[in-house]
């Protein structure tokens, strides 16, 4: 750390150095490769997420002593893809025989036992990263309904170049571009960041009549926010009361992406919402309550 004329540095710029190191590494890996994108593995996201702890802790460390910080930040280290491993494995061997009646090409078991191996499961999640107390954090697979003409209609092909035949083969191939939906609740208030948000138009709200926005549990691609907030209320803690949605402007392919920028921004901001930085890389987006 930096010390001037043989002197040591004072406890309170100690931690505004160590502060602004956090910040920094935060902005580093909001530009670096670890960056997921719409194809990454899981284990690529993984690893970015296990980075913004790894952050985290060190700036929990440095702050312990300074009790305007505010309370615990937690994330769940994975992306959410299915409620349990149970739920996964319904999941898949649904897909699997719906791709063999559609005669495209189907994983083997072995893989497909990886993938729910390796899959964010929102059981674990709750269980042993929740804190009520805490400012939570996740990120969820947001994935099409387990029905191609759902899908279709929910506007999960828009924008792709295609028949219908070809989406088709993508939907059962499960190739067919998703997004990640990034939450935070804190102080009883669900917040969820969705990249293919439009103010006017799906998934939020309907092409028909955009004056009024859907009920949360008809929202497509919300599946698991919704079957988080029973979780939380099965666990005995306090209730989530008021769910918000915000994001938007999402190019193609970039919803990952996006929503993994997202988190990195809302940790600085819990950590300094004055930060100086924040003025650069952090868009404020327009927020709307969705009705429970």
């Amino acid at each position: 750390m930096a010390s001037f004329s043989g002197a040591s540095t004072p406890a309170s710029n100690q931690f505004t150095i160590n502060f602004q190191d956090c910040i920094n590494q935060l902005i580093t890996l909001r530009d670096s490769d670890l960056l997921p994108v719409r194809d990454s593995e899981v284990s690529a996201i993984c690893l970015f997420l296990q980075e913004v702890v790894a952050i985290i802790y060190r700036f929990q460390a440095h702050s312990q002593t300074h009790p305007q910080i505010p309370a615990t930040i937690s994330i769940y280290p994975n992306e959410i893809s299915y409620v349990s491993a149970a739920d996964a494995n319904r999941q898949l061997t649904l897909t699997h025989e719906r791709q063999s009646a559609a005669g495209v090409v189907q994983e083997s078991p072995e893989e497909l036992k990886s993938h729910i191996r390796d899959a964010g499961k929102l059981n674990i999640a709750c269980s042993h990263f929740y804190k009520a107390k805490a400012i939570n954090l996740f990120l969820f697979r947001a994935s099409p309904p387990l029905n191609f003409m759902a899908a279709k209609r929910d506007g999960w092909f828009d924008g792709l170049q295609g028949s219908d035949a070809e989406w088709e083969v993508l939907y059962h191939n499960r190739t067919v571009p998703y997004r990640s939906l990034a939450v935070k609740i804190t102080e009883h208030v669900m917040w969820i960041y969705d990249p293919a948000y439009d103010p006017k138009g799906p998934p939020v709200f309907d092409a028909s009549d955009p004056s009024r926005p859907k009920r949360l549990g008809i929202i497509s691609g919300w599946a698991m926010p919704r079957a988080l907030l029973t979780l939380i209320k099965n666990k005995g803690c306090a209730k989530v009361k008021t769910v918000m949605v915000g994001g938007g402007n999402n190019p193609d392919g970039e919803g990952r992406r996006m929503s993994c920028q997202w988190v990195i921004n809302e940790v600085m901001k819990i950590m300094n919402p004055d930060a100086p930085e924040l003025k650069e890389i952090v868009a404020e987006h327009a927020w709307h309550e969705v009705p429970r």
